[in-house]
């Protein structure tokens, strides 16, 4: 089932919201063919999101807030390469996904507190699925507790520790400084990701690297501070 031959199976019918109210799906019109070539030459629209969106640019979900396919600009640029904000939680944290990957269609959740980049679904039918699914998006949803669960582990590697290294990956670690930390989602399932506040310590020595294309990033981590008495 495609994303919009998912959409079209639930417009109209009556769900649940995020506060167990009655909600019914409504979608909004949907874009030209012009509009979408014109969305083609901004940046890369897969086959997919090309059909999802001649039938609509979005809906209102049930928490409250706005899907938009179309989406915005998103900030993070060291982390994202085009990142593309679809929708938000109402509490600071975005579905977004990066429209200069590999992948265009993976949608991460970029979440704020803890400082995470979440893989949240594979592609517009999987977060569709999610979404209008029986998952509550309230702080107490097992997405959250998947980005604290990140924070709290190590998803950072080195070349030498990093297993199956193949061409694309080998390439990249020789644009590299020694001491760099490899960060690999190119294979990732839903529920895996990396602290990204991590990659954007004000104490780096350089800014993180990411792969042109690939889902693979680079950083230098800081030197540990010296304890304070060890400056006298």
């Amino acid at each position: 089932m495609t994303a919009k031959e998912f959409l079209q199976s639930r417009q109209g019918k009556r769900m649940k919201n995020a506060f167990d109210e009655p909600f019914i799906l409504e979608c909004k019109p949907g874009l030209s063919e012009l509009e979408i070539e014109a969305l083609r030459q901004q940046r890369a629209v897969s086959d997919e999101l090309a059909e999802l969106l001649s039938f609509t640019r979005g809906f209102t979900a049930p928490d409250g807030e706005e899907v938009d396919f179309v989406g915005e600009p998103f900030g993070l640029e060291g982390i994202f390469r085009h990142p593309i904000a679809l929708k938000h939680d109402g509490a600071g944290n975005f579905w977004v996904i990066d429209a200069a990957s590999e992948t265009p269609d993976r949608i991460y959740f970029a979440c704020h507190d803890p400082a995470v980049a979440l893989v949240f679904a594979q592609n517009y039918t999987d977060f569709l699925q999610q979404i209008l699914g029986n998952i509550r998006l309230g702080k107490e949803d097992a997405v959250y507790d998947k980005c604290y669960a990140i924070w709290k582990r190590k998803a950072a590697k080195t070349l030498a520790e990093t297993q199956k290294r193949d061409a694309q990956l080998n390439a990249f670690a020789q644009t590299l400084e020694p001491g760099h930390l490899l960060i690999d989602l190119r294979k990732a399932k839903n529920g895996d990701g990396f602290a990204w506040g991590q990659l954007l310590n004000k104490r780096q020595p350089v800014p993180p690297t990411r792969h042109p294309t690939a889902e693979l990033w680079a950083y230098k981590p800081p030197a540990a501070l010296k304890p304070w008495w060890k400056f006298w």
